[in-house]
């Protein structure tokens, strides 16, 4: 049997989610993360070298999430990359799909947990013993502890359908992260400043590990394909979608640009690998900015966010994930909000956060566990695994229009074959990029910080320098 013979029927209806709802959401998946990476990405990339590959790479997402789109149209009953894969490849199509998708969910969570402990240790300085170290050092381990059953707690959600108010608040967020970045220019002074090229930059030594470092946070900070067929199974009107991605990709735009490019101006191309690390790591290299000061207003007030923001980043990873686990293990569950039903549906989910918790715990450096998971799944979910699926349904024509008289479809255009090739091609690019980013870290940083435990219980302890 043909796949293009079989259509399903589009509902009128899903859900209540209108389209800038779903755009917020598409939106604040991982950007509190990467607005703060946005300077480093365009210093390490080049004043217009990393524009460029910002424009090229948001168009890729946006692109290859509406190909997705397309597909699940087709075939509304299916909510996810395993249940699309299914539908258009079969067996091997859900394996495939499964495999990068919920990989992908899983391995961030760890992800996020590490992001908002760096977060909430940036709030107060300087924090007591056990959290800092005789070293100064933080010992992240604590954090992670306090804040974990918080992470926890926000996979009750449940459905993306809940998550509109949440995402608002993620977006805003990222507003007061990227204004505080952007007043602190004014007010703030720099030393040790380097100034940035067009293309790269001067470090002759570390240029092609630096420069795909940032290029994978672009990759990593904008992902509208993990969450686009499940939005589009809430939202009042599915073919609103495309507006949704729209907006998403123009808030990409806008933060990474609007933030990368003014604050490299003026602070040079030397900044840390998120924000307020820049005034911690100086004097290796990294500019000092007097703004991301330990108990620094700016400081405590940008990290305050990030940490909001991040939570809503868990959420969003984790509601799909427990849904995903739920619809395994207890297909007929009543999703109710009785105490029985909170209990067990925390059950469905306790696995992957434990998962998630004990990767974050034992796992002892979070931008290479970052660089691992994108250049492992994030390039294949946002740019690979659609082009394939939409090849597969479209190449002879659209499905759609078949009818009882007629059984002759359009070829694919040209134009649409190239711009299929082109989101494909970007996504190798983004494996690449983020595969190198991996191994040069280890290359050129080593494993000599890395920590698991604190001190009096050191599993793993770094070497002194």
């Amino acid at each position: 049997m043909s796949f293009l013979s079989t259509p399903e029927d589009l509902p009128t209806s899903h859900g209540g989610l209108g389209w800038v709802s779903a755009g917020f959401t598409l939106f604040a998946f991982a950007a509190p993360s990467a607005v703060q990476s946005a300077p480093y990405f365009i210093g390490y990339s080049g004043l217009l070298g990393g524009t460029l590959f910002v424009i090229a790479n948001t168009l890729a997402a946006v692109a290859g999430s509406w190909m997705l789109l397309q597909v699940k149209l087709q075939y509304p009953s299916a909510h996810s990359f395993g249940e699309l894969g299914f539908k258009v490849f079969g067996r091997a199509g859900q394996i495939v799909g499964n495999l990068i998708q919920i990989g992908n969910f899983v391995i961030f969570l760890p992800c996020a947990l590490l992001f908002t402990a760096e977060a909430l240790e940036g709030i107060w300085k300087p924090w007591p013993a056990p959290f800092t170290q005789s070293n100064g050092a933080p010992c992240w381990d604590y954090y992670i502890l306090i804040i974990a059953l918080v992470c926890y707690a926000t996979t009750q959600v449940r459905t993306l359908s809940n998550t509109a108010i949440f995402s608002a608040i993620s977006v805003f967020s990222v507003l007061v992260i990227a204004t505080t970045q952007l007043v602190a220019l004014g007010l703030y002074d720099v030393s040790d400043k380097k100034d940035a090229l067009w293309f790269g930059n001067p470090d002759p030594e570390h240029a092609s590990v630096l420069f795909t470092r940032g290029a994978s946070i672009a990759v990593f900070g904008y992902v509208p394909s993990f969450l686009t067929a499940e939005l589009t199974s809430c939202m009042e009107n599915p073919r609103d979608m495309t507006k949704s991605l729209w907006l998403s990709g123009a808030l990409n735009l806008i933060m990474m640009l609007g933030v990368g490019v003014p604050v490299v101006l003026t602070w040079g191309y030397n900044m840390g690998y998120v924000a307020p690390l820049t005034g911690q790591f100086a004097g290796k290299g990294t500019a000092n900015v007097d703004a991301w000061d330990a108990g620094n207003l700016t400081t405590a007030l940008l990290n305050t966010f990030v940490l909001i923001g991040n939570f809503v980043s868990y959420m969003l990873d984790s509601v799909p994930l427990g849904r995903f686990c739920q619809r395994c293990w207890a297909p007929h569950f009543k999703d109710t909000w009785k105490c029985g039903d909170i209990l067990r549906y925390a059950g469905f989910t306790l696995p992957t956060f434990l998962i998630g918790f004990l990767l974050s715990f034992f796992f002892p450096s979070l931008d290479f566990l970052v660089n691992c998971l994108t250049f492992l799944t994030t390039p294949w979910v946002t740019r690979i695994y659609q082009p394939a699926l939409y090849w597969k349904v479209f190449h002879a024509g659209d499905p759609s229009l078949l009818d009882s008289r007629s059984k002759v479809l359009d070829a694919m255009s040209g134009s649409m074959k190239l711009g299929v090739s082109l989101v494909a091609v970007m996504g190798f690019v983004g494996v690449a990029l983020s595969a190198i980013a991996a191994i040069g870290l280890l290359v050129v940083d080593g494993t000599g910080d890395w920590q698991i435990g604190c001190e009096g219980w050191y599993i793993l302890k770094p070497s002194e320098s």
